[in-house]
């Protein structure tokens, strides 16, 4: 029988299928999965991330505990490298939740966290207080619907399924604001609902109890195109090959995320590398801190870690930034 959906139809089921989806039925993250993430690759990066966390609470001058809540913490490796230190250094304790609605997950996070954290299934449980949101490699996941442009305008462009084959294929003629009036043929546009939906939630909570949130994944600031790319066993693979077998993600217009939370009347902060945000929070004076107590094959381990994470040729530049505050 022939069908044909979205592509964020055709993500979202190959993801998130409650039976064959990819998160269901997958561990993904770590060296034996089918990416690693950057918490994973050293704790400097969960604690560089902490100390942003302290800083910001500091700045906002909340007397209450530091409340944190990270959305789609994989292995909880990063809540885990942040609550050490923001336990041993920040003046207030630290309140932990976590939006996690795959079971596997949940139940690796709960090996590492013990019950500490509050799980969430949606961010409308979170309670009216300051929080600080924490979003790494979060909107890259989250589906984007794809538009084609040809000699007649912007099209939505589909996946056609036929025979268990995938294909992509035309679809109707569509006019919305955010597609771009000049292009050339062939050009791809990626707009996603479930991004715009998660990003108004977090501005609503900011609005309303103040807080500030810290978005980490790899995107572009500038210029448009067909990003869709799947992963299996840290190797990129064809897209429509054996959906729900792989990771399938975007790169996140980070351009977009800024305009959407400051027409929520959000301040935000510029677009800047991740490997200039983990310097200005400390990553280069507590790699050299751990590597004072390391053997040979550790201070290897760590130098390279954090090389990884900040040089240009490698995540330092992909990786953008951006931090929005009430």
């Amino acid at each position: 029988m022939k069908k044909t959906i979205t592509v964020a139809e055709f993500m979202n089921d190959a993801l998130y299928n409650k039976d064959t989806g990819y998160y269901a039925n997958h561990e993904p993250i770590g060296r034996g999965g089918d990416f690693i993430t950057a918490p994973e690759m050293s704790q400097v990066f969960g604690e560089t991330v902490a100390i942003w966390c302290i800083d910001t609470w500091h700045k906002l001058q909340y007397e209450s505990n530091i409340n944190i809540v990270e959305l789609g913490p994989g292995n909880g490796t990063m809540m885990q490298d942040v609550l050490r230190v923001v336990d041993k250094l920040a003046t207030k304790p630290a309140n932990a939740f976590l939006l996690e609605k795959s079971l596997k997950l949940r139940q690796r996070q709960q090996q590492k966290l013990g019950g500490r954290p509050i799980w969430l299934d949606e961010l409308e449980q979170l309670p009216a207080q300051p929080t600080l949101f924490l979003a790494n490699e979060f909107f890259d996941a989250l589906p984007v619907d794809q538009y084609i442009y040809d000699d007649t305008g912007w099209k939505l462009r589909l996946v056609c399924i036929e025979e268990e084959q995938y294909k992509f294929v035309p679809g109707p003629k569509v006019s919305f604001d955010f597609l771009p009036e000049k292009a050339k043929l062939g050009d791809i546009f990626e707009h996603s609902e479930m991004q715009e939906e998660f990003a108004n939630k977090i501005s609503q909570h900011l609005e309303e109890n103040g807080g500030a949130a810290l978005i980490i994944d790899y995107g572009y600031s500038d210029g448009y195109g067909d990003t869709l790319q799947a992963m299996r066993n840290n190797r990129y693979i064809d897209v429509l090959t054996n959906p729900g077998q792989a990771d399938i993600t975007t790169h996140v217009n980070f351009s977009w995320l800024k305009e959407l939370f400051s027409s929520k009347g959000l301040s935000t902060s510029d677009i800047i590398d991740q490997g200039r945000f983990l310097q200005q929070f400390g990553i280069d004076q507590r790699t050299q801190l751990l590597c004072k107590n390391a053997t040979k094959l550790q201070i290897a381990s760590l130098l390279s870690a954090a090389a990884r994470l900040t040089a240009p040729q490698h995540m330092g530049q992909l990786f953008k930034v951006l931090i929005v505050w009430s």
